[in-house]
């Protein structure tokens, strides 16, 4: 149910977006295989638990941890529970 979500979800965002999400692993594992994150209250992002987080464009340093900033997996993680 969640994968169908995403995938009706792709179909509307524009061709120039698709572009770029394509490099993306939840993209290319049609949303089988999400990174792992911990939601801990913040609105907007999710502490990355990643091996390798500088590896991914939506990862920021926090210094003592990487915080994830993707709008998927955030919305995911947030309202989907996953």
């Amino acid at each position: 149910m969640i994968r169908i979500f995403f995938l009706l979800l792709f179909l509307l965002i524009s061709p120039s977006v698709l572009s770029v999400l394509k490099g993306f692993l939840c993209y290319k594992s049609k949303f089988d295989s999400l990174c792992k994150v911990k939601d801990i209250g913040m609105k907007s992002f999710l502490v990355c638990l990643e091996e390798k987080p500088r590896e991914c464009k939506f990862s920021i340093d926090g210094g003592d941890c990487f915080f994830c900033e993707g709008p998927l997996r955030t919305y995911s993680a947030k309202k989907l529970l996953k």
